[in-house]
């Protein structure tokens, strides 16, 4: 039997991750996380710190902490541990290329690889290890972020998607956002498909070569969270809740940095990155303790949980429908909140109804098998409350 707190966990977190996303794939790049302009009305500015407060890399954390956590609680050994990792690798590259170019799955594959193996690694060694992983994060993000590209402004030649991905233009200035409107809107096609190969492409390797450190350090503090007995007795971590008004308070100072014109400078992204680590942990120790009896809202998202990989590809492929559809570019930031939630919710009730029927997901189960091989389709393999 199943732990539920992880997978209840992993099933709400499937909603912040597509408040996210979603702003990426139905309007300009450089809209999303951009401050508004001092004309926008005060539901596009509190829409905007909302999502820079709640959601922009906190559940991207959580669900690093929980995949950390899941090795830990499959006690899987590492030889079906690493085939599946190098099975997610090329699903997740797929689904980059072809339908979301923000994928994490290939980024989760790489520095996955290595957990079964460290999860025998005595605790203080995988902290100190996890310390080093961050920090070294912190460290290229900040020498990345002090670079300054010269603005050459948008290309006059060539096809549309290649002038778009060699533009060294402010992705929020009105000339590259006509550019990717006339990319975008004409698609599916050759040129949204290859502009979307391009940026996959530069998001894939900052994936795994910047990014992934972060991604490493919390799957190990995720890992090592579970070794120490977080979801049996979790009120022994409560003081790491303290993370949720620390987080809030180093996020808000940020953001405010954010919208006075200094989105990169040092303190900025240090405030940033530890704010949403600490708000992060602090979230995923106090959805520990969701347990018990399950009533019928709680059973859907726990069922969403179990079935992740597939709730995640499904979302995925609603955003790109919506992306090459006549909505691209017209949703401000309150009806995209609205869209994830009916989308989430959509979502959810059709992963109950198919854990009917199936004890795991189609993906997850095609997945399976084709790592295991003979193995074929099973559950995780956790212990019983």
């Amino acid at each position: 039997m199943r732990y539920p707190a992880p997978d209840r966990i992993r099933g709400l977190a499937l909603l912040g991750i597509l408040v996210v996303n979603l702003g990426f794939m139905v309007g300009p790049i450089g809209l999303v996380l951009d401050p508004p302009s001092a004309q926008a009305d005060v539901v596009e500015r509190a829409g905007w710190w909302l999502l820079r407060l709640g959601f922009e890399s906190k559940f991207m954390a959580l669900f690093a902490l929980l995949f950390g956590a899941s090795v830990m609680l499959a006690g899987s050994n590492p030889q079906r541990h690493e085939a599946r990792m190098l099975r997610l690798f090329p699903i997740g590259v797929l689904h980059g290329l072809v339908l979301f170019f923000g994928d994490i799955l290939h980024a989760y594959a790489v520095w996955g690889f290595p957990l079964a193996r460290l999860g025998k690694v005595h605790g203080k060694w995988l902290l100190l290890l996890g310390t080093m992983a961050f920090c070294w994060y912190l460290t290229v993000t900040t020498v990345v972020h002090s670079f300054e590209v010269q603005d050459a402004g948008v290309p006059n030649s060539g096809p549309p998607w290649l002038r778009l991905a060699t533009a060294s233009a402010d992705p929020s200035d009105p000339a590259f956002i006509a550019l990717e409107t006339e990319v975008v809107r004409a698609g599916p096609s050759v040129d949204s498909t290859l502009y979307r190969m391009v940026v996959f492409t530069y998001v894939g390797i900052k994936g795994v070569f910047q990014t992934g450190w972060r991604v490493f350090a919390l799957f190990l503090l995720g890992l090592w969270l579970t070794r120490r007995g977080l979801w049996n007795t979790p009120h022994r971590f409560r003081l790491l809740c303290w993370g949720i008004p620390l987080g809030l308070l180093l996020e808000a100072v940020a953001i405010q940095s954010m919208s006075s014109g200094t989105p990169y400078a040092i303190r900025t992204t240090l405030a940033h990155e530890l704010g949403s680590v600490l708000l992060s942990l602090g979230l995923f120790v106090s959805l520990a303790h969701w347990r018990g009896d399950a009533g019928w809202f709680t059973r859907h998202i726990q069922a969403a949980g179990r079935m992740a990989l597939t709730v995640y590809l499904l979302q995925s492929g609603v955003m790109f429908a919506m992306a090459h559809s006549g909505y691209w570019g017209e949703a401000n930031r309150a009806s995209v909140f609205g869209l994830a939630v009916l989308i989430w919710l959509g979502c959810i009730f059709l992963s109950e109804r198919w854990l009917r029927r199936y004890p795991t997901g189609p993906i997850e189960h095609l997945w399976r098998r084709w790592a295991d091989g003979s193995c074929g389709q099973h559950a995780s393999v956790t212990k019983a409350l």
